[in-house]
């Protein structure tokens, strides 16, 4: 299993909820801001590193999405990461074709339980897409890396649905 992680910070509270996960799950992370993405372009692929992440994902076949709440969605660079999936449909249908069956959740993270109720809409409507299939969706709340304490049975409820599926397919 996999985590992509869609924060600029990697010592907030998205951090923290990725830490605990990688705990439980005993998952590999990439973290989006270590990596150069470019925009989608309409003129062909870019020299970056989103082939490599579509490549993991295909490895992993389970993908867990943690971003940040910004603006009511997705971190910016959690949206150019799916948006580039695009590209895979324009200029690499092959290798997006690999995607059909991969299991993707996703996990919100702000500073309060208040995540708009349609946050995961997005995923799923690229899931169903893209001919994936979508899983779980948490979201959790604290302040200053630090998950507020009504969230720990959150994640381990999570990660049991997601450990029950994964042992059950």
């Amino acid at each position: 299993m996999l985590i992509i992680q869609g924060s600029h910070r990697k010592s907030g509270t998205t951090a923290a909820v990725v830490g605990k996960l990688e705990k439980e799950l005993n998952v590999s992370v990439i973290h989006l801001s270590d990596l150069d993405l470019a925009h989608f372009s309409y003129v062909g692929t870019t020299d970056d590193d989103f082939v490599e992440v579509i490549r993991a994902m295909i490895i992993h076949q389970e993908v867990i999405w943690a971003t940040p709440v910004y603006w009511y969605t997705m971190s910016g660079m959690m949206k150019v990461l799916l948006d580039r999936i695009s590209d895979l449909l324009k200029w690499d249908k092959d290798l997006g074709r690999k995607l059909r069956g991969l299991k993707m959740h996703v996990v919100s993270v702000s500073g309060h339980n208040d995540a708009p109720e349609q946050f995961p809409l997005p995923f799923k409507m690229s899931a169903d897409y893209l001919g994936m299939d979508f899983g779980q969706y948490m979201h959790v709340w604290g302040a200053e890396g630090v998950l507020d304490p009504a969230c720990i049975p959150v994640v381990q409820k999570f990660c049991h649905k997601i450990l029950d599926t994964t042992i059950n397919v």
